[in-house]
């Protein structure tokens, strides 16, 4: 429909056909506009409609602009029973906030409620409404970064040792904050702190992995004993075309206006044309930037089909995007790639989804005359300033110091200083990806950039046996023999040291059960890192567990077994006396040997092993193969509680783990 329509052609549709009610999403800025119309006709229509209204306090699709004054939620609802909606659900993070407006026929609810109330409203005869007030997430960070909005001291953390890896954080809180986390233990997860919106949300996964603090971020001592790098020789060009990408949210319009602003200091032309789709954050943004000299005019703001003479990408897959990619020239194109690789959306529903960065970065090479700097821009924001949101000055400074930018450095300098916000710590930002660019080698980069190396076989399984026996003295013995047969078994496969690396990691992860005992450990661990990290400025630190003897006990809205929020002075003595017991697993004295946990992951171990020796019984040459796809199976049983049971079902059941 138009914009305004929405819902409007249920009216002629509905006599015809069998559904009875159906929902129409609305946004706050179309109901200004002209949504009250559609839900005007839809009431003297006497259809069964349901209106969802996002009140999310900006025009979303335009750039974050405010929707109009005396525009609230209290005033959409009065209008809505004025108009003579029948009833109406307000949802939100705090209940509270609306309780005044509650009255016959309107009730304020949480938000996590939504599918209560949608099955309610379904049954109501005639127009409902549901008004989900929630601001824009990229409009809540900028509100709160110029000190609008107050900032909330609780930040929330995950442990990644407890970390599967399974992703239901991801799924039931659909946030893009919630990254992987590549380690040698498989992937993790972990919040970025620098984009978190601070919803909570994400500690609805059933996960015991979750940690919350209330912190005063330490003031961050911004090193200064990277080598000054020397001025670049000036570029001097008619019209210089800069196509900028990134992500929405993190500041790349920001780059391009510094850009313009410089530009302009100078005396030159500029133009800048920005695309943020529909402003999401975390969406794709890019910008075409073009410079010209002082006798030139410009003629279009577009940059034309092969024309990109500089491609900084702050974010290489928006890079690859096919408008985009046709910008570049084999013959002109120079690009600058952050190598720190953000996940797609995608990433919230496909747990194991490859980034791809490798690929990314190679295909952007091959587009463009010259790769003239990948550089791990994120990392070297977030490790010097604290803050991952100046990676894109870093990515500036990088292109500057490689001699791809038009412009004087004291221009640049000065245009970041007229934005006034966080000036210091973005010219800060950009000189550390000039000095990166001068010499990556230097003494303040190499702690943390280094070259990933190949783990032997032997040092693998040396490290897992460690700690194994360590683990369980019993299934250190049994892992040791396991790999001695497996060596002896798959000794005359071709190309068998990759299946047997990952043998060895998948018998580890199998062997050392995350029981309580272990996570136990693994949280007093990570709260003394906690403590390290930020001393004296943290406060309130709590883990959300759900305790094995309270499993009967069902979450309502979830009906799993429901999580608590523990406090530390409750839980550490817990976990320091369970991390004393754990000499007691595996025998009679074992307090959780018989809960349904323990006895599935057990079972996993035993069909593993016992799958493993009818494979050996295979003919030589068939092995590996088989080897390969029993690791690939299992890998996929992760997770805790009902997350591991269904994967553990679907293992069994596998018409490869029952052929074995």
């Amino acid at each position: 429909t138009q914009m305004g329509g929405e819902g409007t052609p249920w009216i002629g549709q509905s006599p015809f056909s069998k559904e009875e009610h159906i929902f129409a999403n609305l946004g706050d800025g179309t109901y200004k506009h002209s949504g009250l119309l559609a839900i005007r006709a839809s009431i003297d229509a006497s259809i069964n409609i349901t209106y969802k209204i996002l009140y999310n306090d900006a025009v979303a699709m335009t750039g974050g602009q405010e929707i109009g004054t005396n525009w609230d939620v209290e005033g959409i609802t009065k209008q809505l029973k004025a108009e003579g909606v029948k009833r109406i659900s307000i949802l939100s993070e705090n209940p509270s906030k609306h309780k005044h407006l509650t009255s016959k026929g309107i009730v304020s609810i949480h938000r996590d409620n939504i599918i209560l109330a949608q099955e309610e409203l379904k049954k109501v005869k005639g127009v409902t409404a549901i008004i989900f007030d929630q601001t824009c997430a990229a409009e809540k960070r900028r509100r709160r970064k110029r000190g609008i909005l107050e900032d909330p001291l609780k930040r929330i953390f995950i442990n990644p040792e407890v970390c599967e890896g399974c992703g239901d954080c991801s799924l039931q809180s659909n946030c893009v904050s919630i990254e992987p986390m590549e380690t040698e233990y498989g992937r993790k997860r972990k919040i970025n702190q620098s984009n978190c919106n601070k919803d909570y949300s994400c500690l609805k996964g059933f996960c015991p992995s979750f940690i919350s603090a209330e912190v005063i971020p330490n003031e961050v001592h911004l090193r200064t004993d990277f080598e000054t790098p020397t001025t670049p020789m000036q570029l001097e060009k008619d019209v210089f075309n800069i196509m900028l990408t990134g992500i929405g949210g993190t500041g790349v319009l920001t780059v391009s206006a510094l850009l313009g602003m410089a530009a302009h200091i100078e005396g030159k032309t500029s133009t800048t044309l920005d695309l943020t789709g529909l402003a999401q954050k975390g969406g794709a943004v890019w910008s075409h930037i073009k410079i010209f000299s002082k006798d030139k005019t410009p003629l279009s703001h577009k940059i034309s089909p092969a024309s990109t003479d500089l491609l900084l990408a702050c974010d290489p897959v928006v890079a690859i995007k096919e408008e985009i990619q046709e910008t570049f020239s084999k013959n002109k194109t120079h690009a600058v790639v952050n190598t720190s690789v953000a996940p797609v959306a995608d990433f919230i529903k496909n747990r194991d989804l490859p980034l791809m960065e490798q690929e990314t970065i190679s295909l952007i090479k091959e587009l463009t005359h010259n790769l003239a700097e990948p550089i791990p821009a994120t990392i070297i924001a977030e490790k010097f300033s604290g803050d991952a949101i100046g990676s894109n000055l870093v990515m500036l400074g990088a292109a500057f110091q490689a001699g791809l930018i038009p412009l004087k450095c004291e221009s640049i300098e000065a245009s970041i200083l007229l934005n006034k916000t966080g000036a210091d710590k973005n010219i800060y930002c950009f000189n550390l990806g000039r000095s990166f660019v001068f010499n990556s080698k230097q003494a303040i980069f190499s702690d943390f950039i280094k070259q990933k190396s190949s783990e032997s076989i032997e040092k693998i399984f040396s490290d897992r046996a460690k700690k194994l026996f360590n683990y369980h003295k019993k299934y250190g013995s049994t892992f040791v023999e396991l790999f001695d047969e497996a060596k002896e078994k798959l000794s005359n496969e071709i190309d068998n040291e990759i299946i047997l690396k990952n043998l060895v990691k998948e018998l580890y992860r199998i062997f050392a059960i995350k029981d309580e005992y272990e996570v136990a450990r693994m949280h007093l661990t990570q709260s003394r890192e906690i403590i390290k990290q930020y001393g004296k400025n943290y406060s309130n630190l709590n883990f959300y567990l759900s305790p094995p003897l309270l499993s009967f006990i069902k979450d309502k809205k979830t009906l799993r077994p429901k999580k608590y929020k523990i406090p530390s002075y409750f839980a550490l003595p817990i976990f320091f006396a369970l991390n004393f017991l754990k000499f007691t697993r595996g025998t009679p004295f074992d307090l959780f040997r018989f809960s349904k946990d323990r006895k599935r992951d057990i079972a996993h171990k035993d069909i593993f092993v016992k799958s493993l020796s009818k494979i050996y019984k295979q003919p030589a040459g068939s092995r590996l193969q088989l080897v390969e796809q029993l690791i690939h199976k299992s890998q996929k049983v992760k997770g805790f509680g009902e997350i591991r049971e269904e994967a553990f079902k679907e293992f069994i059941n596998d018409p490869v783990i029952k052929a074995s």
